[in-house]
């Protein structure tokens, strides 16, 4: 017989269990927020990064746009051509005076601009004819021209003290005769390296560090945590790029072919998990002084009514087979207990059905809430299209790409209804193509086929145009020719098909698992659970690559007839 002296009492039990349980919960809780929150981090500095790398390009953009700019105006201007044909055709009777007069042309046009260090001519012979340099060299840098200009980083005089060397980012560029075509000379136009580093600088610290190097890796604009003109050891062109204790983010420069690295050390994304830990320990902590007093509670409510049934039992083992006295609270307790058993297990069964009815309901109002939202990116981009458009006062055009957006959207919204017809699903998909073909001009043709008779079944909203755009982003934008989008509507039994196919890259194995298993292609993946969930696990989407070339995408939804009421409430079936 077991010695019931040295077995754990009901108490220890409780508390043991409950602490063990606790703690592994806090475990589990403290690995899956540590890993959903290092994901997090890491997708909000990866954009963050990349936003970053986009406005100092942007950044640079304008700046290398105003060069080419005051470049052109310079070059055309009658006293800059002047003085390079006076200086071509006879050096000895250019004066001071013409230098002057060149130079006071020069600081009219570009009026102090702040970022300009200064603008210098160059006669054919690549001799200096006039400057805004206080403390100029004699010969310009020796580098290969083109009519397109040539930038480079040089070592110049600095304009405030003397041989105080700084660093520039220059522009050479050949000045031709407008009279008579011929070479008189070379401009070049310089910006501080400093004011580029500017740009940048104040978003950097000892974890954080930005540099721009050129293909080579050497480095062209830095923070101040490299030096100039040195190599940069770890450069890779790849635009993420994970190392032993930093992760570096690159954005290629095309008009410099240089790169712009933001490189950001672990330890900025190991210091908030370290807290998360912290507080994690504390939680636990917290949890075991918790379960030690909810233990001598819980215990003494369990021991005493099974006391009283111990107690019981033993009169019934001598014969005694009354029942157990009402009177006191505790014992009524217990009778209510055995009485409310089976009404428990009813009411835990009826309980289970209403937790799967309302995780059904709850999976079905949050994939309905996830097709109304329609992907910021293209608003803005057909945003940008408009401004664009009204700049170039493309009248006509921006007329019809602001209609497409308003059907678009005013068809999309369908004023909150989940459920639309064939015909505006079709409305809907053509004025989205409308706009894509006026994003991606001459990329692409599209063709839609579907029998008037099938356009007045209905269909769950925005089935058709997250696969349009699919097969334009993933398939045609990636085509070096024009692309071809076919939209087929049949019919066949009582269910519709649904078919879009391109003559774009198509896909492969690899690209197909992540579209079913990743999260980049979840706009496929939800309609595909959506029409489970509305039709029944019977229909769906498919995809396969065409034999031909390109991506062949099939849905398959059942033929039910439009309704004229709001379609807002959810069905059960």
């Amino acid at each position: 017989m077991k010695n019931t002296n040295t077995s754990p009492s009901i108490r220890s039990k409780i508390f043991r269990s409950m602490t063990l349980v606790a703690s592994c919960l806090m475990l589990l809780l403290t690995i899956a927020t540590s890993f959903m929150y290092y994901n997090y981090f890491i997708k909000s500095t990866t954009d963050s990064s990349l936003a970053q790398l986009d406005y100092i390009a942007g950044q640079l953009d304008y700046y290398m746009d105003s060069v080419s700019n005051y470049s052109l105006a310079l070059m055309t201007d009658d006293t800059i051509q002047n003085g390079l044909k006076k200086y071509k055709n006879a050096p000895e009777t250019f004066s001071a005076m013409d230098k002057m007069h060149m130079k006071d042309s020069i600081n009219h046009t570009i009026q102090s601009t702040p970022f300009i260090h200064s603008v210098t001519f160059y006669s054919g012979e690549r001799k200096l004819v006039a400057t805004t340099e206080y403390y100029p060299v004699s010969n310009m840098a020796d580098v290969p021209s083109s009519k397109d200009g040539v930038w480079f980083l040089q070592l110049k005089n600095s304009n405030i003290r003397k041989n105080a060397p700084l660093y520039t980012l220059s522009m050479i560029q050949p000045v031709y005769s407008i009279a008579t075509g011929g070479l008189l000379g070379y401009i070049e136009i310089s910006i501080p390296e400093r004011t580029i580093s500017d740009i940048y600088s104040g978003n950097t610290d000892e974890n954080r560090h930005i540099y721009i190097t050129d293909k080579n890796g050497i480095v062209k604009s830095t923070d101040g945590s490299l030096m100039l003109e040195t190599k940069y050891a770890q450069f890779t062109t790849s635009t993420r790029d994970i190392a032993a204790r930093d992760i570096r983010f690159t954005r290629h420069l095309p008009r410099l072919d240089w790169y712009i690295i933001n490189s950001i050390s672990f330890a900025t994304f190991f210091r908030p998990l370290m807290h998360v830990l912290l507080l994690s320990v504390l939680a636990v902590i917290f949890c075991v002084g918790i379960c030690f007093l909810i233990s001598r509670k819980l215990s003494g409510t369990i021991t005493s009514p099974l006391y009283r049934l111990i107690d019981h039992t033993q009169k019934i083992k001598q014969g005694d087979w009354s029942t157990i006295d009402d009177a006191p609270c505790d014992d009524r307790d217990i009778a209510l207990l055995f009485s409310e058993f089976n009404a428990m297990i009813q009411a835990q069964e009826q309980l289970k059905d209403n937790l799967l009815e309302t995780t059904k309901l709850k999976n079905k109002i949050s994939l309905d809430l996830i097709q109304q939202q329609v992907n910021p990116h293209f608003l803005y981009n057909t945003l940008d299209n408009i401004c664009s458009l009204a700049e170039l006062d493309e009248k006509q055009t921006l007329i019809d790409i602001v209609m497409n957006l308003s059907t678009f959207y005013r068809v999309g919204l369908s004023s909150g209804k989940f459920r639309v017809t064939v015909g505006d699903e079709l409305e809907i998909t053509t004025a989205y193509l409308h706009i894509m073909q006026i994003r991606y001009f001459h990329k692409f043709d599209y063709t839609i086929e579907c029998p008037d008779e099938l356009k007045k079944y209905s269909c769950i909203k925005l089935l058709l145009q997250p696969i349009v755009e699919n097969s334009i982003y993933h398939g045609i934008k990636e085509m070096e020719s024009k692309g071809l989008l076919e939209i087929k509507i049949g019919e066949h039994d009582d269910n519709i098909l649904i078919v879009v196919q391109d003559n774009g890259v198509g896909f492969t194995q690899e690209a197909y698992r992540k579209i079913w298993e990743c999260s980049d292609h979840f706009g496929v993946k939800n309609i595909h659970q959506r029409i489970q969930l509305y039709y029944g696990e019977e229909y769906g989407l498919t995809m396969e690559n065409r034999r031909e070339g390109g991506c062949i995408t099939t849905i398959t939804i059942p033929k039910k007839e439009a309704v004229n009421h709001a379609d807002n409430i959810i069905d059960r079936r």
